[in-house]
């Protein structure tokens, strides 16, 4: 016959009571792990697709699933575009994205942050490719006051990169040039460029030069300018406000037309099969104040032709739509870096510019007595 004492009884009580208590225990450790695990994980689609992710930033996550910082997610570029209409516009959206891309949900990915439930889609043309070798290449630059946009080519565009332009003299802006040239060459495998094409104006060519130039396209020893390639071509430009990556926009279009670049210089010109006619303005913020000024000068353009074609550059060209009511505006991608591409080894692309070039008449506003009539006019 089994006997149990008292004593075993509460022994067996106290280690039942124990056993229960632990399991009590284990029970809270678990549900305040996945408490904290909800806490840092978060769930958003990308691409339709659902992601889990503990990341902070939007530039991490994105970077995972193959989306390209040009600028290193400086916010410098504008060209990190997402489309995500959960996410109010920033800062930063409304500096580089028109009012219609912003309401169409356009978003710059670089200054935000992963939030739960956003659904987000990027293009598969943003997707990294893999790098390849190339057996030689060429470097197109666009040199303006704000970014300089540096483009390897092969037979085409392979990669282009935007950086800002912190340059203040001919030793930093060859030094920041060539520094991500040779950032590129390590990439693809090359050693240096045959030909380097420069587009710019007067201000930043006689920088780069540390000399005067006639802005009639130089054909220079990239290495008497500390520049990785045999040539360099710095291609014609008109004047300080009217460079050669303006000429480019023009080059190959259907005349008469005119050009806008609705940058914070302001650049216009009206091109035909014989006169070219261009004006610019500096430090342009399109407040309502400016437009009427602005308005004028379009205007004054336009009194030279009959009906052109409109081409609308620059982040702030949507402002001026309401000034050019009634005619016909051009939607074209900017393809200013392929044309000054085809400039690297191109005589005939470079013949064509420069012949652009010396047809170009600029007009003066201020001074102007027509200008000044017709901003009378558009005050009234």
């Amino acid at each position: 016959m089994l006997i149990v004492s008292a004593a075993n009884i509460f022994n067996y009580l106290d280690y039942s009571l124990y056993k229960f208590f632990l399991q009590g225990i284990f029970i809270m450790i678990e549900k305040f792990s996945l408490s904290g695990y909800n806490t840092f994980m978060k769930k958003l689609i990308i691409n339709g697709n659902t992601v889990t992710t503990e990341a902070i930033k939007l530039k991490d996550l994105l970077t995972e699933y193959g989306m390209p910082f040009p600028c290193g997610g400086k916010g410098i570029c504008g060209r990190c575009k997402i489309t995500c209409h959960d996410l109010s516009p920033s800062a930063l959206d409304k500096r580089f994205l028109s009012e219609v891309q912003l309401a169409d949900g356009a978003r710059l990915a670089c200054d935000k942050s992963v939030v739960e439930g956003i659904s987000i889609v990027f293009e598969p043309k943003t997707m990294l490719k893999e790098a390849i070798k190339l057996d030689y290449c060429n470097i197109a630059i666009i040199i303006g006051y704000q970014n300089i946009e540096i483009g390897i080519l092969n037979e085409g565009i392979v990669e282009s990169v935007i950086l800002q332009n912190t340059a203040a003299g001919a030793i930093n802006l060859r030094s920041l040039v060539g520094k991500q040239c040779i950032e590129l060459f390590e990439k693809y495998g090359v050693a240096k460029a045959d030909t380097i094409a420069v587009a710019t104006n007067a201000h930043f060519a006689e920088m780069l030069l540390n000399s005067p130039s006639d802005g009639r396209g130089e054909l220079l020893d990239a290495p008497d300018y500390s520049l990785p390639a045999e040539t360099l071509y710095v291609l014609p430009f008109v004047d300080k406000n009217i460079g050669g990556d303006f000429l480019c926009k023009a080059l190959d279009k259907s005349l008469p037309r005119l050009v806008v670049d609705a940058g914070e210089t302001f650049v216009a010109g009206l091109f035909t099969d014989g006169d070219i006619f261009c004006l610019s303005h500096e430090k342009v913020s399109y407040a309502a104040e400016e437009l009427s000024a602005l308005k004028a000068s379009l205007e004054l353009l336009l009194s030279y032709t009959k009906r052109p074609l409109i081409s609308l550059y620059g982040k702030n060209s949507l402002r001026l739509h309401g000034l050019l009511d009634g005619y016909s505006l051009a939607e074209e991608d900017d393809t200013t870096l392929e044309t000054v591409a085809t400039a690297c080894n191109e005589n005939r692309t470079r013949t064509r510019l420069l012949k652009l070039r010396d047809r170009v008449s600029l007009l003066e506003t201020v001074d102007n007595d027509d200008w000044q009539r017709l901003f009378l006019s558009a005050n009234n």
